[in-house]
């Protein structure tokens, strides 16, 4: 999928082509003709921009944009939300890491599942009931009597996080063949936002109306919904790009496939780079807390690390496409550790400018990661994108419950500078990765 011309989609004999060292997942060398697996999901569609409304293509990706920045909204109400759970229900740090991860675990053994099947064929029904599930579940989490209850509710927004994220991704990659960098770099960064705002959006409900008014703030989720019945489900049947044939689609790769020294390094460096992200983003407003400051600051000090994420994301990928991607790897999986030890270590101003530049760094990686793994198995991108974005995600949260523990031992500013020596671990992993993966990696990746 490197170079490959647009008029490629348009001829379903051409695309029907099958490279034997594509379908085993081998990168393409640099210049190399295009040619694809006749499994892809994309394969068997008709591209032609004649044949699709303008108005239904930026309508259903408008829809599936906004349906992610929300849809990640309500998953980041987790860390503002835990130091109400562990003083309402009186549990240890410990239990809340625990507590924390569900929903990421959850989700991520999931993700990869519904990618496989997004790779075979495309049912857009799942990005409009993962909303609701994940709202309905996250609102009402924090008026849970009892311990049994949160966890029921964030196993609960686990999955419906995980019926959104493959079959989104897919879509807005197909709508969007013969522009797809633009528009895919649009819904990654929405997710990011949405995952920014999320904290200060439920403490400013909580802030007016308290715990018990937050049920109310399911009403975005009703309204993406909505938007996403009417832009996608309803005009699926108008617009062939969200229609799709599940005949035609892709019969999905043997996963022999997904089973690559290189694809695990990459699978491994997110999984750890992940662990430190949802570390500092959960445990930041408690941190923030036990130094005095009000829980409003702590959440917007989360959203604060996140928006510096995003940007980050942005940057990686400019710079992978000016410098050797590895490079650019490693530097943005060594740069957190000084930027973030700093922050935890420091005040006033010189703090806050390191946990932008921490979290911008940290960040940096996210989309190259991710594209150059979509790069080793190009007929299954929903796939990968389930394994990296999911799987990983999800394995990488499960550091939590140990920073946790460490937190009820040694304090939580320890802790959290414990956990960035794994970042020197997932520097030492990019000596596994290729050389010669290529692409523009910035604009694939998918949170």
């Amino acid at each position: 999928m490197n170079d490959c011309p647009v008029g490629a989609f348009d001829n379903p004999v051409a695309t029907a082509t099958v490279s034997q060292p594509a379908s085993q997942g081998l990168p393409l060398a640099p210049g190399a003709p295009c040619v694809h697996d006749a499994r892809d999901y994309t394969r068997g569609r008709d591209y032609t921009p004649g044949n699709v409304s303008e108005a239904g293509r930026l309508g259903a990706l408008s829809a599936l944009t906004a349906g992610h920045a929300i849809n990640d909204m309500y998953v980041a109400f987790v860390a503002p939300l835990l130091p109400f759970l562990v003083t309402r229900l009186n549990i240890s740090l410990a239990v809340a890491g625990a507590v924390a991860s569900i929903l990421s675990v959850t989700s991520s053994l999931i993700q990869p599942v519904l990618g496989y099947f997004a790779d075979r064929s495309q049912n857009p029904v799942l990005v409009m009931v993962g909303p609701i599930i994940t709202s309905a579940a996250m609102c009402t989490v924090a008026l849970a009597p009892n311990l049994p209850a949160v966890v029921a509710l964030m196993i609960m927004a686990g999955i419906g996080t995980a019926c959104f994220h493959p079959p989104a991704a897919a879509l807005v990659d197909r709508i969007s063949a013969g522009d797809r960098m633009l528009p895919m770099s649009i819904f990654i960064t929405a997710g990011e936002v949405g995952y920014a705002i999320g904290p200060v959006f439920i403490l400013l409900v909580i802030g007016m109306m308290g715990l018990q008014g937050t049920p109310l703030a399911v009403i975005p989720g009703v309204l993406v919904s909505m938007a996403l019945y009417h832009m996608v489900i309803r005009g699926r049947n108008r617009n062939p790009m969200t229609a799709g044939s599940g005949k035609a689609a892709a019969r999905g790769l043997p996963i022999r496939s997904f089973l690559s020294s290189s694809l695990f390094c990459l699978w491994s460096i997110a999984a750890l780079r992940t662990g430190v992200m949802v570390s500092f983003i959960t445990f930041l407003p408690t941190l923030l807390q036990q130094k005095g400051f009000s829980l409003m600051l702590g959440g917007t000090a989360a959203s604060i690390f996140c928006l510096s994420g995003s940007v980050g994301i942005l940057l990686g990928g400019v710079l992978a496409d000016r410098f050797e991607k590895r490079v650019v790897m490693a530097i943005s999986l060594l740069l957190p550790v000084a930027f973030l030890y700093a922050f935890l270590h420091t005040t006033g101003i010189l703090s806050f400018a390191c946990l932008v530049a921490g979290g911008m760094s940290l960040y940096a990686s996210t989309s190259l990661t991710t594209g150059m793994a979509q790069k080793l198995v190009p007929g299954g991108v929903s796939t990968v994108s389930g394994l990296m974005m999911g799987l990983a995600w999800g394995t990488g949260a499960l550091l939590l419950s140990p920073v946790g523990a460490a937190a009820d031992a040694m304090g939580l500013e320890a802790a959290l500078s414990l956990i960035l020596l794994v970042l020197i671990l997932a520097t030492a992993l990019v000596k596994g990765v290729p050389r010669g993966l290529s692409g523009a990696a910035g604009s694939r990746g998918v949170s």
